[in-house]
């Protein structure tokens, strides 16, 4: 959902040479004279839900000046035409009374606020009674005028035909300057943006995410002179002011302080914060300008976490730096500073970007790297003034977004590097150090006669996860595929995995890079292959499933067979060699080809001409040309695998039965595929030295 500020389209300036800009992405871009754009930075303005909303949807909002006064334009849809009783919730102008019109005609009533501070205010006549708007079917403008001339700080607007049901209700917010008050909230120091391994980007989840004081204000010439002075006795607090949403200046208020300064004509964003991110507190502040206009708060909250990023290897291109999974109602902005209370860099309120996830409220900058900034986080809404966030910091773009037809670059971003380790079923299922697909023979999860899908139920089910009752909306684990079988597993934030999983959705990618994307970003075909395909199932935590173990077996061969292995491969012919390794490596880079890198399914892998060629060359040793199969296999190699397998005598395939071990619940060690690969290996050995 939008704000009012968010459709900011437009602003009628009279004043010859104000222009207006923002920032996106980091950097700052002069606009045309005369206009902003709808995802500008000033975010005083909270969301406005359907259901805050009432009876009418507004569907676009104008700061406007025109021949100096300042008002604010409503464009508001109404499916009939009748009577709508209103009330806001704003922070009014110590004096100031607010006064309506509707398509041109000036509505008998005023906007009378009782306090200082946030508060619903109703309309009403002079005597408090209840007052109403006529609107007519179709698109309406409401303008709100102040008596003072200032900009109408309005976050939230709700018009209805029912008189009883057109109250607004602040609990929230009162809750939230209580708690402030009482010293309820706890202590927090500076957090540090915290890594785990194989992890190669830097994050925070639940951050907390608390309103702070921001103002918008609109200056016009000869009324340009602004004061912003405390009498706060506590910590001291930074002042941030943006013109048209671009930083501007930047001060200190110390205990008791304050200061004064002249600004050119134009609309400007004033935000307090803490200097040091502490517990919050209530500051008595005054703001005043543009002549008589003047605001002070005695109760006024003063929050904002920072967050320390940590330095790291990456030295060049652009980083992203950006909050998802925030707190319904909960509005996040974001700062770059250099240093505690130091100037901002790079700011961004609501990112709006050319991928494919919806933002919506949600903070994102993509800047050039540089050293390791400070992000300061607050929450601009003062109706939901209390939520948390997840913070990520300094995340690269993906190399990989080519690669799929329907993957937005600005939407993939790089989360690990390239590795043949595991692949995207083990990442799935928190597994990293071992490349998992249930449906070859040597894995744990393998049922001999079983369906694919049945094996795959099979493993997600070891992880905690189940098919029943799964959907798009509940789902943990997304289980991808083509008219010719599975392909792919992503996997989304969720309470059975220990990673965090990024904005949207995360992939390993095959033995490429893994990233964060939009759920269905990877569906398609690539080049003449079928990619991924699509989403063909669902699994969703189960949260009655017992995980006996996380721990996978690592075997490696004993020092006999070791031994075993290099007299084997030690009386192979070295032209049988050489010509091994050639045909070996040619399959390998066959299998970093794009349309290929990218594949978890072993038959994927070996579709192409130069595995043929190998297989016909190994099949045709085989049991000369095992033992050098079993070397890669030894060293790590995940391919050899694959070609052990199809290459393996049948005489022996009994020794599978003893060899293979499959998964238990019950096991505190999960047998590996690779595990039982290896075995087999050890059992082949023994029986081969004997008989050659």
């Amino acid at each position: 959902m939008k704000t009012v500020y968010h459709y900011l389209t437009a602003i009628v300036v009279a004043i010859i040479g104000v222009s207006c800009s923002k920032i996106q992405e980091g950097n700052i871009n002069v606009l045309e004279e005369q206009t902003i754009n709808e995802d500008a930075f000033t975010k005083s303005l909270s969301l406005i839900s359907d259901a805050q909303s009432g009876d009418i949807k507004i569907v676009g909002s104008r700061i406007v000046v025109e021949k100096e006064i300042v008002y604010l334009a409503l464009d508001i849809e109404s499916s009939q035409a009748a009577d709508y009783y209103l009330s806001v919730f704003m922070i009014p102008e110590d004096s100031s009374v607010y006064r309506i019109s509707a398509n041109g005609e000036t509505i008998k009533g005023l906007l009378k606020p009782q306090k200082v501070g946030w508060q619903a205010i109703r309309f009403t006549d002079e005597n408090r009674r209840n007052k109403t708007i006529p609107l007519r079917l179709g698109r309406n403008e409401v303008r709100v005028y102040s008596s003072s001339n200032d900009f109408p700080e309005i976050q939230v607007v709700r018009m209805t035909l029912s008189e009883s049901e057109n109250a607004i209700h602040t609990e929230a917010y009162d809750e939230y300057v209580s708690k402030i008050s009482s010293g309820s909230f706890y202590s927090s120091t500076d957090t540090k943006v915290a890594s785990l391994a194989l992890v190669d980007y830097q994050y925070a989840l639940d951050c907390p995410l608390l309103y702070s004081f921001t103002k918008t204000i609109v200056l016009t010439a000869g009324n340009n002179q602004v004061t912003v002075a405390s009498n706060s006795g506590g910590n001291p607090i930074v002042v941030d002011i943006f013109k048209d949403n671009v930083y501007t200046y930047k001060t200190v208020i110390y205990p008791a302080n304050g200061f004064t300064q002249n600004f050119p004509p134009g609309i400007y964003t004033v935000h307090l914060r803490r200097y040091l991110q502490n517990q919050p507190s209530l500051a008595p502040i005054r703001i005043s300008y543009t002549g008589n206009v003047n605001y002070n708060y005695s109760i006024c909250p003063i929050s904002g976490y920072n967050f320390e990023t940590q330095s790291d290897g990456y030295n060049s291109g652009q980083v992203n730096y950006f909050t998802c999974h925030t707190t319904s109602g909960s509005d996040p902005v974001m700062y770059l500073e250099n240093a505690y209370g130091g100037a901002v860099g790079s700011t961004n309120d609501n990112y709006s970007g050319s991928g494919d996830f919806d933002w919506t409220v949600n903070s994102r900058l993509s800047v050039s790297y540089s050293g390791a900034p400070l992000v300061h986080i607050f929450n601009s809404s003062s109706v939901n003034p209390e939520g948390t966030c997840d913070l990520y910091v300094r995340i690269p773009y993906s190399p990989v977004s080519t690669w799929f037809p329907n993957l937005i670059q600005n939407d993939a971003l790089k989360s690990g590097d390239a590795t043949g380790t595991y692949n995207c079923i083990a990442w799935a299922g928190d597994q990293v150090d071992e490349w998992v697909w249930p449906l070859n023979e040597n894995s744990p999860y393998y049922i001999a006669g079983a369906t694919a899908l049945a094996m795959f139920d099979y493993y997600f089910d070891s992880k905690g996860y189940t098919r029943f009752g799964a959907n798009a909306s509940n789902a943990a684990v997304a289980l991808w595929g083509t008219n010719m079988g599975f392909t792919h597993a992503s996997i989304t934030k969720n309470a059975r995995s220990v990673y965090p999983h990024g904005y949207d959705w995360e992939s390993k990618t095959g033995a490429s890079v893994r990233l964060f994307h939009e759920r269905n970003s990877l569906s398609g075909s690539l080049s003449i292959y079928e990619s991924y395909g699509e989403i063909k199932y669902y699994y969703r935590v189960n949260p009655e499933a017992l995980i006996y173990s996380n721990h996978v077996e690592h075997y490696t061969f004993n020092d006999e067979s070791l031994s075993v292995l290099r007299e084997l491969s030690d009386g192979i012919k070295g032209e049988l060699k050489v010509d091994f390794l050639r045909l070996f490596n040619d399959w390998i880079e066959e299998c970093n080809l794009p349309e290929n890198i990218i594949q978890s399914n072993p038959e994927m892998l070996k579709r192409g001409t130069h595995y043929k060629t190998l297989l016909d060359f190994c099949m045709k040793e085989q049991n000369s040309i095992l033992p050098l199969i079993i070397t890669k296999l030894v060293e790590g190699n995940t391919l050899s695998e694959f070609l052990f397998l199809d290459v393996f005598p049948n005489q022996y395939n009994y020794l599978k039965e003893s060899a293979f071990h499959r998964y238990q619940k019950d096991q505190s060690v999960r047998p590996s595929a690779r595990g039982n690969a290896l075995r087999l290996a050890e059992a082949y050995l023994g029986i081969f030295r004997e008989q050659y």
